[in-house]
C-alpha cells in the first residue's frame, strides 16, 4: 500500500513522532473508534518505509488476545513478512522456549521440580496451553509459568537485548488487558542503557 493512500488521522501523526523518538505511547479510545485500524497504519507506514526502521532480521511483534482478532489484524496487512503477530502466551514461549536454564531456574523456585539440570534438559520443554506438568519424557508449562518466566527473562539486561535484536517495535492490541508486570518488563531500561522495544 502506498503512503500517499493512507488517509493519515492526528493520532497516526502523533505515534509516528513518538516512533521517530523512540518513545512509547499508549492510544486511549472507546470501542469501536479505530484503535485497529490506527494500529494497522502504524505497521504499513513501517511496512513502506522498512529500511528506516528495521534492519532484516528484525521483525515489528504485534501481540493479541485471541487467534481471531490475530486474524483480522493479518487479514488487514498486504505485506505480513515482517511481522511476528500472536497472543500474549504464544510470544512469550516464542520468545523464552531456548532459555532452557532460565526456565529450570524459575521452576526450580516456583514449582514443585525434583530433577538435576542434566535430566531435565534431556526433556522436551514445552507450552501447549495446559497446565504446568512434568511427565517421563517432558515438562509442559502452564500460562502463568510462561509468562512469568518471560518478564523475568526481559527484566534482565541480556533478555532485553535479545528481546530488542529481534523486535525493535512491539505493539499491543487491548493494551488495558495486559499484565502489567509484563509491560514493565518491556518498557524499563537499566541504569545506564537504552535496551527497550
Amino acid at each position: 500500500m502506498n503512503n500517499s493512500k493512507l488517509n493519515y488521522s492526528s493520532p497516526f501523526k502523533s505515534i509516528i513522532s513518538c516512533i521517530n523518538a523512540r518513545n512509547n505511547f499508549i492510544l486511549l479510545a472507546g470501542p469501536g473508534s479505530g484503535k485497529t485500524k490506527t494500529l494497522i497504519d502504524i505497521v504499513t507506514f513501517i511496512s513502506n518505509n522498512k529500511s528506516d526502521y528495521l534492519d532484516s532480521n528484525e521483525k515489528i511483534a504485534l501481540i493479541t488476545y485471541t487467534n481471531a482478532a490475530k486474524d483480522e489484524i493479518l487479514s488487514r496487512l498486504d505485506d505480513q513478512s515482517f511481522i511476528t503477530c500472536s497472543t500474549l502466551h504464544s510470544f512469550c514461549w516464542n520468545l523464552i522456549k531456548d532459555f532452557k536454564l532460565e526456565i529450570y531456574i524459575y521452576l526450580s523456585e516456583k514449582r514443585e521440580l525434583i530433577l538435576d539440570l542434566s535430566k531435565f534438559l534431556n526433556k522436551n520443554i514445552d507450552y501447549v496451553g495446559t497446565d504446568y506438568f512434568v511427565s517421563e519424557s517432558q515438562v509442559c508449562l502452564g500460562h502463568d509459568d510462561v509468562l512469568n518466566i518471560t518478564i523475568k527473562i526481559l527484566g534482565s539486561r541480556n533478555g532485553k537485548k535479545f528481546l530488542l535484536s529481534r523486535y525493535p517495535f512491539v505493539f499491543i492490541d487491548e493494551y488495558q488487558d495486559t499484565n502489567s508486570n509484563f509491560i514493565s518488563s518491556l518498557i524499563e531500561h537499566h541504569e545506564g542503557d537504552n535496551y527497550a522495544p
